[in-house]
């Protein structure tokens, strides 16, 4: 599948299900306002909770760290070995001067580049998220 019919694809599930969250929510404000007052009705049932895995004991914190990492450093790993295979495949259709090639090897690089880039700023990208949802 190629990325503009992935993109198309992407964009037609997302108004889809735009609209139907629009008619399931009815269309006046009145259906709002009522959803609203009956969400303030019910309350927050986790106000003041936070999420904490110390509960579970240090081994099990420290554990889910090293399995992270790993997995965090595979992927890195992994996503830098497409940035060369991409980079390779790229260099030998430019050599051989075929122009589909070639933009099939500069979309793999791109898409290989920007794999890297999520890889590598995976830690502050998660960490800009928690700031703002206040965590």
């Amino acid at each position: 599948m190629t990325p503009t019919i992935r993109r198309t694809l992407t964009l037609t599930a997302t108004a889809i299900v735009a609209v139907t969250a629009t008619a399931a929510l009815g269309v006046g404000s009145a259906a709002a306002d009522t959803a609203h007052h009956i969400v303030l009705a019910a309350g927050n049932p986790l106000d003041g909770v936070s999420p904490d895995l110390g509960v579970f004991g240090p081994a099990l914190n420290s554990t889910w760290k090293r399995v992270l990492a790993g997995i965090w450093g595979v992927a890195m790993a992994a996503c830098a070995v497409w940035v060369i295979l991409a980079s390779v495949q790229y260099r030998q259709a430019k050599s051989r001067g075929f122009s589909g090639q070639m933009n099939e090897g500069r979309q793999g690089m791109i898409d290989a580049f920007i794999a890297l880039g999520f890889c590598v700023g995976a830690g502050v990208l998660i960490g800009a998220v928690l700031f703002v949802v206040g965590t």
